[in-house]
């Protein structure tokens, strides 16, 4: 079986990359790239290829060259020079702190830059100025239904059988090892870890809230996207589909927001006994709860009293190096059990379970400006043009993807989030970009 598993990722792996180099339509070739970062699993190993994640951006790169779009777009692209300023960043960092080879840190710099904020500039390059309705609507059936299954098959078998396919022990990190824990089976689906595959469960669900229109395909679709994000057993997705929603319906329909915390609210009391006494759905709603209440002190996984912990640790260790940090990848070498520096971990960094807390270890503050800077503009960016009406959708939805990503960045381990949000990050980019230069050159041409 694990054979099989893995020989269809790798077609499929190979047919994207294909796509991305030879589809015609733009539009579709940006589904493809949803579609490999959403769907193929990150760690899978072929020889001299990188991994999906370092390299789907790089194939929109030699595209845009390709098409002889490279120049146009990255002169149009808002973010050009922060970004370059970042790769400039991870080429020159191993020189003030490495722990490892050169050779060997220059490499693992750009991979990690790669498959960060370069996603971002690969959806922007792929992505078309304007997308069908109707095919978004497909892609996104599409992406439901795979999801569903495979999180739904994670559940029914007992297995993470994709990670455990790549997996040199034959079981996933969180498989069975993990069943007799107090959160039990964490479905990962077609994903490394449930955190980001609960959050490709949360990107489908505000998309089919919005673009798929027929009740009857809507809600079903919804409900077993929310039924996967149980099996999980991760309360971060959750927190983030709710300011998902919150963000949406504030900004597009506000008066749905009140309706719809009115209608969970309602559903808790009137199914909350029930959902309780279900042995896995009743630990899952404690969890949340506590979580709310508590701050997650009494079940298992982070809470905020080891979030202040984390903190204090993470300042100890940015006293070694305040600027550049320790080198990239230090902070996972910390904290794994077979790291070649868990002999030096403080028990209270745990999992550095923040993005915040890795970025400051590794590089220091100098990187955490250019990280904050990124952000800031990236907001500051789509909250300009929300309040047009003109582009008021497309506003909204960069706004809302930016906001998932950084508030999950901050509370939990960043494994492959960005590969979720920053496609249609890029795409909204890409939208407002291209039709705010045709407005502007429109009434140019008035005023000649």
């Amino acid at each position: 079986m694990n054979t099989g598993i893995q020989l269809i990722e790798y077609l499929f792996f190979l047919l994207v990359i294909y796509k991305l180099i030879f589809e015609k339509d733009k539009e579709k070739c940006f589904y493809w790239y949803v579609c490999g970062n959403l769907l193929l699993y990150p760690l899978m190993k072929l020889p001299i290829i990188p991994q999906p994640p370092i390299l789907l951006p790089l194939i929109c790169i030699v595209r845009a060259y390709k098409d002889k779009e490279l120049k146009q777009l990255w002169n149009v692209y808002p973010l050009r020079v922060l970004t370059l300023l970042m790769l400039l960043y991870h080429i020159l960092h191993p020189f003030m702190a490495s722990w490892m080879s050169l050779g060997s840190a220059i490499r693992f710099e750009l991979y990690e830059f790669s498959q960060t904020y370069l996603v971002l500039l690969g959806g922007f390059l792929i992505a078309p100025a304007a997308f069908s309705r109707n095919r978004l609507q497909r892609c996104l059936l599409f992406l439901a239904v795979v999801l569903i299954v495979a999180g739904g098959m994670c559940w029914m078998m007992d297995s993470n059988f994709i990670a455990a396919a790549f997996s040199s022990t034959g079981d996933s990190f969180f498989g069975s090892d993990r069943v007799g824990t107090e959160r039990g089976f964490r479905a990962t689906g077609p994903a490394f870890s449930p955190n980001s595959y609960g959050n490709s469960l949360v990107l489908c669900i505000l998309l089919v809230n919005h673009y798929i229109k027929k009740t009857t395909l809507r809600i079903p679709l919804i409900l077993g996207l929310l039924l996967c994000i149980v099996f999980t057993a991760s309360r971060a997705p959750v927190f983030i589909l709710a300011i998902g929603l919150c963000i949406y319906y504030l900004f597009q329909k506000k008066s749905k927001l009140v309706l719809t915390v009115a209608v969970v609210y309602i559903g808790f009391i009137l199914f909350g006994e029930a959902l309780s006494n279900n042995e896995y759905i009743g630990k899952y709603v404690a969890g949340i709860t506590d979580l709310v209440l508590t701050g997650g002190q009494n079940t298992d996984g982070s809470s905020s009293e080891l979030r202040e912990l984390q903190w204090l640790t993470t300042l100890n260790y940015l006293e070694e190096a305040p600027i550049w940090g320790h080198g990239q990848g230090y902070t996972m070498q910390l904290v794994n059990e077979d790291g070649r520096f868990f002999f030096l971990k403080d028990s209270s960094i745990a999992g550095a379970e923040g993005y915040q807390y890795i970025t400051l270890i590794d590089y220091g503050i100098s990187y955490m400006l250019l990280a904050l800077l990124f952000f800031i503009m990236l907001i500051s960016y789509f909250i300009r043009y929300i309040r047009n009406k003109e582009f008021a959708e497309t506003a909204l939805w960069g706004l809302c993807f930016t906001v998932c990503l950084l508030v999950f960045l901050l509370s939990s381990r960043p494994n492959q989030i960005w590969q979720i949000y920053f496609p249609f990050v890029g795409l909204c980019l890409k939208m407002i970009v291209c039709k705010s230069n045709t407005k502007a050159d429109y009434e140019h041409n008035i005023s000649m």
